[in-house]
């Protein structure tokens, strides 16, 4: 083939790879600690802390996608400008990649895009700004999330988590959103099918933009086509207590523990295997190896966390020995300028 061999170099080998520490946290990293109510155990959703200790400090990751894999990471970014293009026809779009600063946590972010809502430009309304975050999956993505599964319809809990610093930080301007709360679309696109689904997030409970994180019980809710729901285990404190935790083990130079398993344990694989958790194919292998292995000297199920398997640090965190750095973040943490809110003005020139 002519081009296969030189386009697959270029993707997978780019001329420079931006391999540098920095100095501040992101919101694609946001997480929060929970407790699995069917197993049991302790468990995290959205970004491992320890891959977020090895970003932060400069590690040179150990695995990279393939071809394919890079250009689906890629396509997300196509499909957002695209769908921009559209809503400017529609007369909907704001603004692009607004930038947010929140100096207390060092998080540094952008929303992907601001547009009018719809319903507040029907008569007699005011215009109103609400915010939306573009996310791509493959078709196996889709069942749950575009597509109702088993009568659930729900965004994905690390996406609801990456939007909770941007849903605090502008909830300090209330005369922004004229009566309504700061709220985000996460638009779930499909790569394959490029069907799609609107989930809306807001926070509720009590709290405000800078507080106590002890006093702040603010919660997601997200609402889409199948009904409201209230993700009272998704909270502002509960995100922002995880950044603290990395910070500190920057502080103390100390990597943080693995938040998900590259293959689980056998305890875990029959209590999931018991709880059907699991598909009824992989119970039956189970089954299968505990009979045969009834002492658990092999895993009964190689099964573990896709947030492992796909990790750029995978054979670092995993066979090599771990990364000690040096201090990066602080104690004093730096006080840059807070981030002006977006202007609520009608955007000018053609749309």
């Amino acid at each position: 083939m002519l081009f296969t061999e030189p386009l697959e170099k270029v993707i997978t080998n780019p001329p420079i790879r931006d391999v540098r520490a920095r100095n501040a946290f992101y919101p694609s990293s946001a997480s929060v600690r929970v407790m699995d109510p069917q197993t049991g155990r302790p468990k995290s959703i959205g970004g491992c802390l320890r891959r977020q200790y090895y970003e932060i400090t400069g590690v040179n990751p150990t695995n990279h996608s393939d071809a394919a894999g890079e250009l689906k990471k890629e396509m997300g970014g196509v499909i957002q400008e695209l769908m921009e293009e559209k809503l400017k026809a529609a007369g909907l779009w704001m603004a692009s990649e607004k930038s947010i600063w929140i100096p207390k946590y060092k998080i540094s972010g952008r929303l992907d895009t601001w547009c009018w809502d719809p319903e507040s430009m029907k008569p007699g309304k005011t215009k109103t700004p609400i915010a939306i975050e573009f996310k791509s999956t493959g078709r196996f993505g889709e069942p749950g999330l575009i597509n109702p599964s088993k009568g659930k319809l729900m965004p994905k809990e690390d996406h609801v988590c990456q939007v909770i610093p941007y849903l605090d930080f502008f909830s300090q301007w209330p005369e922004m959103f004229h009566g309504q709360p700061m709220r985000v679309i996460i638009f779930a696109i499909g790569r394959d099918s490029l069907n799609w689904k609107e989930h809306m997030v807001f926070l509720a409970g009590k709290g405000h933009y800078g507080m106590d994180l002890k006093d702040d019980k603010r919660y997601a809710v997200v609402r889409n086509e199948a009904g409201t729901f209230q993700l009272k285990y998704i909270t502002v404190a509960g995100v922002y207590s995880r950044y603290m935790q990395v910070a500190e083990h920057l502080r103390q130079g100390k990597v943080p523990e693995r938040d998900y398993a590259l293959q689980y344990d056998n305890e875990l694989i029959l209590k999931m295997a018991e709880k059907e958790m699991i598909s009824k194919t992989d119970r039956g292998k189970v089954a299968s190896a505990v009979k045969r292995d009834p002492e658990g000297r092999e895993p009964w199920l190689k099964k573990g966390d896709w947030q492992c398997g796909w990790c750029p640090f995978k054979d670092k965190c995993w066979h090599g020995i771990d990364h000690q750095a040096k201090p990066v973040i602080s104690q004093d943490l730096p006080q840059q300028g807070k981030s002006a809110p977006i202007p609520i003005t009608e955007p000018k020139g053609s749309l």
